[in-house]
């Protein structure tokens, strides 16, 4: 009878250090899932702080390549109007009265004795065209019209002179009539009281024959 009592109290005692080692072996067999789950988060937020730094870099360096395509097309259209804009024609001297090719017959000039009589001179390639205006009021005038060249005298001979009575009407009209085309004569240089002018010399009606033009 006491054998088997013993015998039962031994069996009790092994059953229970056998549940004792599985709850240790279940214990540390749970002790890894629950550190490895907390660190789980750390790896996730060391991951998306280098994605966050990662986007980050890339918007700066987009940022740097829209500024710097910015100034690269600030520079060509800065370039581009430079390039385009005119340059000014240093031959062209300041005043009405000046010659923009430098020529010493080229510009405007007025008679001397009476404003009402003008002279036009204008250099085109080789050829000189010669206006003459006279103002009989301010809706008549005549103007006489003829090309040349000057000779080595300082002379202009024409042969092809026009003369036009132009009239302005009450409305603003102009109208213009022909009173010859085949008038010759010519214009040039001389010296009246130690200045320098032009004279005209009109073989049709001598219409020039008091008139002393001063370049203006």
């Amino acid at each position: 009878m006491k054998k088997t009592i013993a015998l039962t109290l031994a069996m009790a005692a092994m059953l229970c250090g056998c549940e004792e080692m599985q709850d240790n072996v279940s214990s540390l067999a749970l002790t890894p899932k629950a550190t490895t789950a907390a660190t789980a988060p750390q790896e996730t937020t060391a991951a998306d702080t280098k994605g966050d730094t990662a986007v980050a870099a890339s918007t700066t360096t987009a940022a740097a390549d829209d500024n710097k395509t910015a100034e690269t097309a600030q520079e060509t259209t800065a370039a581009a109007v430079t390039e385009a804009a005119p340059e000014a024609d240093s031959s062209v001297s300041a005043g009405s009265s000046s010659s923009q090719h430098n020529d010493p017959f080229e510009g405007y000039y007025v008679d001397q004795n009476d404003s009402s009589y003008s002279l036009s001179i204008d250099l085109k390639g080789d050829t000189y065209y010669v206006s003459i205006s006279h103002k009989l009021s301010d809706n008549e005038s005549y103007s006489w019209f003829f090309t040349g060249i000057f000779s080595g005298r300082q002379v202009l001979e024409y042969t092809n002179g026009i003369k036009n009575r132009v009239s302005i009407g009450e409305d603003g009209s102009v109208s213009t009539a022909a009173e010859y085309t085949d008038g010759t004569g010519n214009i040039h240089i001389t010296a009246k009281d130690e200045n320098n002018g032009m004279a005209w010399l009109d073989n049709k009606e001598d219409a020039g024959a008091y008139l002393y033009f001063v370049k203006q």
